[in-house]
């Protein structure tokens, strides 16, 4: 007899889960019913399926789905109950990698002391290049059940085990490994059935840092902790920030309602902060069995929410001990017992939950998963993805993950081959499909100038942008601001352009700031409005983001922003705020100290705006200076060169003029004449333009003056190339730029 959740009833009644419960339900097999190939389901606001990430190996009754990670282009899926050799349900977990819009699988992980009944894969998380996974009902000695946490690290394509992590204080049946997070060297792992001061099944939450290896730096439990609590059911971290969840912790009288914990770290001590509850919380509602962290925002499940049980999600905001509830996401379509908020998922502005017994029209408990979206502190819902093999009992929806504009969606019981082995689906919100970055490198000018079109501005301290030649990380030159240890607030500014659709922002960039009292945002004005943060416009990180919560007295205090030690030359992506698609925008890079110590400071480069559905013109102009010695009365020419780096069938359209100084006024200069002063250059192209310098006239002296070549590359709209002319007596013997000796 196959096991399928086939005929699970409506009615759904909130229970602890225990160290042997079990999610499945032995039902009479039965032929799954599927949606039509490529379904539509109403509101899907441009996100689309683009895999099913099925095992090679998959089996029947392997749980693959029931959880699910994403980072970039790799992703996992955990399969519980997977047998490994001849051991039933040891479990593994499934690594897949994209390229382009095609995932491949890339490894399959299973623990090198595994045994039967493990559950390897019941949990897992990743972070980069390392996967941490949970193996719940790993036996650590004597102690059946204790559970256990492997980390594995990617090197090239192989990956190998690192780390196998068990609690120094466990007891047999604490399910440590039933949650499981990781971003960076920090590492947190649950176990809710853990005993806290004789409190069976209070549960505690372990965190571990890297530094050679993984080191235990506290066990987290709950201030006001009791037993049955189950805190640790669910865990998230970000930077120096954990959260976890209680999900049957009494809210006042109302038992079982829930409860998530704040702690932060400071100094390598780690304490808790705030405790969150749902403003309108019942008895048993389930709130914390699922919780996400962002910076500065943080979304925990209750899927036994509401009257008849359809579920909810809140999202709060803040940061420290200072939190407060900003919204309450259900389902447009929320009906009894759909179990809305079984997993959730959080990225910058927009949120997922997981509605595991969603009914669709052709399949009943199929599932499904809701996209959210925040535009200022309102959000609102954006799509409701499902399968397109959508089947009865699928539980699509217990697994969520979310990076930028891709979700990973997990169903332990998807159909395969071999029955219901579960699945991963990966869907695409469509952004950055279209290709040709309109960028700026800062290696168009001469340093310490910044870009022509780049401005900079302090409303606090001195400013200190300007282009450098020592860190860069593509050579030459990169943008950089110093940390001074006095108060600062300085930006520095693009020039305005329009994000076409499919546009997606990306960078390059290095940060060492003083933890959480000296930080860096990025800031976004749409169509003339106010500058506000990239994130609180609807925008939301890819990858790259923010990496802690502010505090101090800066100017930024209280946000979210990229503060510490990025550890090198990161890249971050960023996808645009709906509202800004058409519309011109500007962005600018903000840096912020407090008077406490100071730090190197932030580099920046490599900057790609956006992209079009049309060929793209990119220019290369080069030389980028000239340099003339003449007698008086000689005249000599040198050569400028305009490239279209483009792409083939763009056309660059550019015009040179003159100026005494900077490009923002004109001037006819009688000594100086490029020619021809404009055209029109093909991709993968370029014109030479003739520099020519005349010291007819002119007496003994030094005349300087910038050529402003002026470009339909929004990325490159102004290049100046400055101009020195030394003017001599006859009879010396004079040199040109080039080299040559003088006629």
């Amino acid at each position: 007899m196959l096991h399928h959740p086939f005929a699970r009833t409506r009615a759904v009644v909130f229970a602890p889960l225990l160290a042997a419960a079990s999610l499945a339900v032995s039902l009479a097999a039965a032929a799954p019913t599927a949606l039509p190939h490529g379904a539509v389901v109403a509101g899907s606001a441009g996100w689309t399926q683009q895999a099913k990430l099925l095992a090679d190996v998959a089996a029947n009754n392997d749980y693959a789905g029931r959880a699910v990670a994403i980072s970039g282009d790799t992703a996992v899926v955990g399969a519980a109950g997977a047998d490994v050799g001849g051991n039933d349900g040891q479990g593994a977990a499934f690594v897949y990698v994209r390229s382009g819009g095609t995932w491949t699988q890339q490894a399959r992980l299973v623990a090198d002391d595994g045994a039967a009944g493990d559950e390897f894969g019941f949990a897992l998380a990743i972070s980069g290049d390392r996967i941490v996974v949970g193996a719940r009902f790993a036996a650590i000695g004597a102690a059946a059940g204790q559970g256990a946490a492997y980390v594995f690290e990617r090197t090239g394509a192989t990956w190998t085990q690192q780390a196998k992590l068990a609690a120094t204080d466990g007891a047999a049946f604490d399910g440590f490994g039933n949650a499981v997070a990781i971003d960076g060297d920090t590492l947190v792992v649950g176990a809710q059935n853990a005993a806290v001061n004789g409190n069976m099944s209070q549960g505690a939450a372990y965190v571990y840092g890297f530094g050679g290896g993984w080191n235990l730096e506290s066990k987290l439990s709950a201030s006001d902790g009791a037993a049955w609590v189950q805190f640790g059911r669910a865990v998230s971290v970000r930077g120096d920030s954990v959260l976890v969840g209680a999900v049957s912790a009494a809210v006042g009288a109302n038992q079982g309602q829930g409860a998530a914990y704040v702690y932060t770290r400071a100094g390598g001590s780690w304490g808790e902060r705030a405790r969150l509850v749902a403003s309108d919380g019942e008895a048993w509602d389930g709130f914390g069995g699922a919780v996400s962290l962002d910076a500065g925002q943080a979304i925990i499940g209750a899927s036994s929410n509401g009257m008849a049980g359809e579920g909810a999600a809140y999202v709060f905001v803040g940061s420290g001990a200072d939190w407060s509830e900003q919204g309450k996401l259900v389902a447009g379509d929320a009906f009894n017992g759909d179990g809305f908020g079984t997993s959730v998922a959080l990225s910058g502005g927009v949120a997922i939950a997981g509605s595991l017994f969603s009914d669709l029209a052709a399949a009943q408990n199929a599932g499904a998963a809701y996209v959210f979206t925040r535009t200022g502190g309102a959000w609102s819902q954006q799509a409701k993805l499902v399968a397109d093999d959508a089947s009865d009992g699928a539980e699509f929806g217990l697994g969520a993950a979310l990076d930028g504009t891709t979700a990973l969606i997990g169903a332990e019981f998807a159909s395969g081959a071999d029955g219901w082995p579960g699945a991963g689906y990966v869907f695409d919100s469509g952004a950055g499909t279209c290709t040709t970055p309109l960028v700026e490198a800062f290696d168009g000018i001469v340093a310490p100038a910044l870009p022509s079109g780049w401005s900079v501005a302090s409303a606090q301290g001195t400013n200190t942008w300007l282009t450098v030649v020592d860190a860069a990380d593509s050579a030459p030159n990169a943008a950089f601001a110093a940390d001074p240890s006095s108060p600062s607030d300085t930006t520095l500014e693009a020039p305005p352009f329009v994000p076409l659709a499919g546009a997606t922002l990306a960078f390059r960039q290095h940060y060492d700031l003083e933890p959480t009292y000296d930080g860096a945002v990025l800031e976004i004005a749409i169509a003339g409005a106010p500058y506000v943060d990239f994130v609180d416009a609807g925008g939301s990180f890819s990858e790259g983001g923010y990496a802690d919560t502010m505090i101090g007295t800066s100017a930024i205090a209280g946000r979210a922003a990229w503060t510490g030690d990025s550890g090198g030359w990161i890249t971050t992506r960023a996808n645009y705020p709906p509202s800004a698609i058409g519309q011109p925008v500007r962005l600018r890079w903000r840096i912020a100290s407090d008077v406490s110590a100071a730090r190197n400071g932030w580099w920046i480069d490599t900057v790609s705006f956006g992209c079009s559905d049309v060929p793209q013109a990119l220019a290369q102009v080069s030389p980028l200076q000239f340099s003339f010695t003449l007698a008086a009365g000689a005249a000599a020419s040198d050569t400028l060169h305009v490239g279209n780096v483009g792409d083939a069938g763009s056309v660059l359209s550019f015009a040179i003029g003159e100026s005494k100084a900077a490009c923002d006024t004109a001037t006819d200069l009688p000594w100086l004449a490029a020619t021809p002063a404009g055209g029109d250059v093909a991709g993968t192209a370029s014109a030479d333009v003739t520099i020519g310098v005349d010291a007819s006239g002119l007496v003994a002296g030094t005349y300087t003056a910038t050529l402003c070549v002026q470009t339909s590359d929004a990325s490159h709209a102004t290049v100046a190339v400055p101009v020195t002319l030394d003017v001599a007596g006859s009879g010396l013997d004079l040199i040109f730029s080039d080299g040559f000796d003088t006629p």
